[in-house]
């Protein structure tokens, strides 16, 4: 896939609390520092520095405050992930020019626009795709960062803060929205409307990569693509104070 005609849509609405609010200053984890900006800052610049033909993001009035007409627009925060991301989905239906939309999580605090330039070459053209690496590949570039990731067939996979959406896919993306928000962290769930089977081998230890795929593309009708050997600055996210830290102490 090209970055021709690519849409962008930052998703900014993640909250914090306790001490990992108090550390950082912010109950807004998209406005918690690092380095000299903040995860918001160096994912729109990220987004901008790609080429991206139109950059949109969502969030309260606070992201709206420092996004400081750097994008198009801030979408509203629905309270709800799969809301918000049915949101992120229709911010573009009324460009007939775009190729795709490019969703990102605004926690991803290693995230350039060179990585993320060598995950869209490595997807098919009018693929529906999600970038993993291994975990093998995630701990040789981030040695001693918290454990992230989830098992599948003895194999350690963790998945990408980026999803790319076809146009000619949005539609039926949009319907199953919920599931593709639901499995952002556990990717078997992508799989359970397959019904018994699937879980049957998730349940055993033998549900893989490769029958996950196939099933997404029988729900949506088009092509679904994992992404192996995806940049691991795209998969390591910030969900804890512990990953925070990781994170402020090497950018």
């Amino acid at each position: 896939m090209t970055i021709d005609g690519i849409n962008v849509a930052i998703a900014a609405g993640g909250r914090i609390g306790g001490a990992f609010a108090a550390e950082v200053g912010t109950e807004v984890k998209a406005l918690a520092p690092i380095g000299a900006s903040t995860i918001l800052e160096r994912t729109i610049a990220a987004a901008a520095a790609l080429g991206a033909r139109r950059i949109v993001v969502l969030g309260d009035a606070e992201i709206a405050a420092r996004c400081d007409r750097r994008v198009e627009r801030v979408l509203p925060d629905y309270g709800d992930g799969a809301a918000n991301m049915l949101a992120c989905l229709r911010a573009f239906r009324d460009d007939t020019a775009a190729s795709a939309i490019l969703l990102l999580a605004c926690d991803l605090p290693f995230l350039t626009a060179a990585a993320l330039h060598r995950y869209l070459e490595a997807i098919p053209a009018e693929a529906v795709a999600l970038g993993i690496c291994s975990g093998d590949e995630y701990e040789a570039r981030f040695p001693g960062a918290p454990t992230n990731g989830v098992i599948l067939r003895r194999e350690r996979i963790v998945n990408a803060g980026a999803f790319v959406v076809p146009l000619s896919a949005v539609d039926s993306v949009a319907r199953e929205s919920a599931a593709f928000f639901n499995a952002r962290k556990y990717p078997w769930q992508m799989a359970m409307r397959a019904g018994f089977g699937i879980l049957a081998a998730h349940a055993i230890g033998r549900l893989g990569v490769a029958q996950i795929e196939r099933r997404a593309a029988r729900v949506l009708g088009t092509t679904v693509a994992a992404i192996r050997g995806c940049p691991p600055e795209l998969c390591f996210d910030v969900d804890s104070l512990d990953e925070y830290r990781y994170a402020r102490a090497r950018t």
